[in-house]
Order: C-alpha cells, then structure tokens, then sequence
C-alpha cells in the first residue's frame, strides 16, 4: 500500500504538469450537461461504439485477449439483441458499419475485419493499409472511414472497387500547433471528429480537413476509473438528440447521456458542408444524406488513393447468436482498490498533493511559455477523478 499511495502522488504530480498545459493552452473547454444514464457491461472493455442512426440500439465492441467479442444491444435496459465472441488470439478495437459492412479494427494483428452488418459473420480480413503496428479507433463519414492507431494521426481509408481497403489520406492532429497522441476512439459527427485521448478524461473536437484540434470536454467527475479503465466510447445519432452524445469507458458501470450546445459541438461548421455527400445528418449538418452508391461514382473521383492492399477471408468466430434476453449486469467498482490505509496516510498524502500540484502547475506554465515540443501526453497508470451525478453540469476547466 505503501507503494501505492507514492505511485498515486507520482501520477498525480504528472498528471497536473499537463492538467496545467491545458490551462495556458489557446483552445477553450466546452461544458455539457449530464441528461440521463443507463447500465453498461462492467465485463466490456469498450473499443468501439457507435448507434448507426438509431435512437436506442448500441453496437459495441469489446476489447482483450480471450475475452472480446462484438454485440448489438439496448441502450437503455441493456438487453443483448446480437452477440458475437471472437477467439482468443484476437483483441478487439474501433468498430463501425459502412454499406452493408461492419469493420473492425485489431490491436496488434495488423488487420482489419470485415463482417456482414446484419449477421455479424466474418467476410473478410484485410491488411493494415497504414504503416502501423497497432489498431486503436475507427468511425465513419459515411463515404470513408477514419481510423486511429494510439499516435497523432486520423488515417482515412477507403473501401476500393474491388473491395480492398485502400489509404486515401493521414491527418495528423494538432494542439496550439503541437502534436497530440494516443488519439482512441473517435466518432464523425459530420462535419467534426471527435476523439478520445487515452489514458486522459479528454474528448478533443478535430476539424478532419486540417487537423486542428478545436475544443474538448472534460469527463472527470462522471466516473472513479484506474488503471486501464479509462473513458473510451463516443456516440452520436440524430435520432438520440441532435445535441447529445453517449459516453462510456472501458469496463464502465454506467454510459452517460451528455447534452451540449450547438455551436460548442458543431463549432465554426455550420456553413461548412462535409466532404462526403453520404455523411449521416447531424445538429452541425442538417441536409439528408444521399443514398449509398458504388465508390467508383463521379462524387468521390476527387479522392486519389495513394496505396491499395488485398483481401483474404478465414472463420473468426467462436459464436454467435442472436435475439439475446440477458440483461447486462451493473457492478459496482473494487472500492478497495483506490483506498489508503489510516487516516494519517491520507492526511499526508492529501497535503503533498497539494504541494505537488502547486509545483506542477508552475512547471506547466513554464513548458508553456517556452515552448519545448511537447508531443502529448504520458502514459499514466492511475486517474483517481471524482464522482458526477445525474444533472450536473461538467466540472470547472482544467
């Protein structure tokens, strides 16, 4: 224990240098306001999540080494419609549908799945069309998806003519002109991205054409994570609410219902249209969407991609069902895990935090003003935040 509670004032210490950044920083925090919650999968480590247009039904994809499997399920009673496992040598990332098609991305397989939207069953598996060893996000702009890989840049990878996945473009993400990474999972609420930054309670606002990173909410307060179970899962359907967003996390009890206002989610985009003529309507973007036609058609002839890779096919999953009737358990979080031992521990502990903070946030705005490079953010072990209730706006900026 003694062990730990040093770790945490390490962590903390960290922690703020770049809390501190934020502060000095030129892009603004948005606010939201916590609307409704619903249960989620406490033995999900969320990857991937979307709605597809709906209003209640959730596609998730949940993450790990024997442990990940893809599932369709209720948002509000969390009642399992579809489900299906993955084998054990697969650890499951971003997902999302396109046409018919539902992608997902692996972690360190170096491919990307492709499975029939309706039934969840394997199609194909396509190669990596980036240079990167792992797959971390994927959303889609209804033409296109945009894929992250725990670095700076958004990849944007089309589906060819025939069928392959092709690399159409990489956007690398910037903050007051410096590179932010370990960019997660993403979600296109057209004509905007937003993305989660790991290991942080940070959603960033991402203009995809140039990169700029715009905004960004603060999720701290809305869950007690540690660890790994870090804030990871955005998604957006017109139908839900024009200005709301489902927000969860890896193993998360809970997945909020954020409300926000129009111009801090759209920002400057409500007179800009998207570059694809597909892209699902949205607050930002309120024109209906054309219907899908093939990829070769004269609308997307201005994309020039820039690599182009094969296909091969082979069986995936352990199981799948469908029309499932089990409800999602909600557990509560291993409590024990974030306690200090004695009353005398945690005086001491709560002033060198202070003291610590006060130092890391000179520290911080003195990276600032000297501009050293900074490339992102570290990766931290633990992300002690405090407890949100249902209503309340988001906590001061950092």
């Amino acid at each position: 224990m003694r062990k730990a509670g040093f770790d945490k004032l390490f962590t903390t210490f960290l922690h703020s240098v770049f809390m501190c950044r934020y502060m000095v920083s030129a892009v603004p925090q948005a606010t939201y306001m916590v609307v409704d919650k619903y249960p989620h999968d406490t033995g999900c480590f969320t990857e991937g999540l979307f709605l597809n247009g709906s209003d209640n039904h959730v596609f998730e994809s949940c993450g790990l080494y024997g442990r990940s499997f893809l599932k369709r399920y209720d948002l509000k009673t969390g009642t399992i419609l579809q489900r299906a496992s993955i084998t054990p040598d697969i650890f499951s990332e971003g997902l999302s549908i396109l046409g018919d098609s539902m992608y997902m991305l692996t972690y360190h397989q170096q491919k990307i799945l492709e499975f029939d939207a309706r039934t969840f069953e394997l199609r194909h598996q396509h190669p990596f069309p980036f240079h990167e060893p792992e797959g971390w996000g994927l959303t889609t702009d209804g033409c296109d998806l945009y894929a992250t890989t725990g670095s700076s840049y958004i990849y944007r990878v089309r589906v060819g003519s025939a069928g392959n996945l092709e690399l159409v473009s990489a956007i690398q993400v910037l903050r007051d002109g410096q590179p932010v990474t370990m960019l997660n999972e993403l979600e296109y609420i057209t004509p905007k991205i937003w993305v989660n930054q790991w290991i942080t309670n940070r959603v960033l606002r991402v203009d995809p054409r140039t990169g700029e990173c715009e905004t960004f909410i603060n999720l701290a307060g809305l869950h007690n994570w540690y660890g790994d179970a870090t804030p990871n899962g955005i998604a957006y359907s017109f139908s839900l609410g024009e200005t709301r967003l489902i927000i969860t996390g890896k193993q998360w009890p809970t997945t909020f219902v954020l409300d926000m206002s129009t111009d801090e989610l759209c920002g400057k985009s409500l007179n800009t249209g998207p570059q694809c003529k597909l892209a699902p309507k949205s607050a930002c973007w309120k024109e209906q969407p054309l219907k899908r036609i093939p990829a070769s058609s004269a609308f997307l002839s201005e994309y020039t991609p820039v690599s182009a890779s094969g296909s091969n096919s082979a069986p995936l999953f352990a199981n799948v069902s469908q029309q499932g009737t089990a409800d999602i358990p909600v557990a509560e979080p291993d409590e024990s895990k974030r306690s200090l031992q004695g009353s005398t521990v945690i005086l001491v502990s709560t002033i060198l935090a202070m003291v610590l903070v006060t130092l890391a946030c000179m520290v911080g705005w003195c990276l600032q003003r000297h501009h050293d490079g900074f490339q992102g953010e570290p990766k931290l072990k633990h992300q002690p935040v405090s407890g949100g209730v249902l209503g309340q706006v988001n906590p001061a900026p950092e």
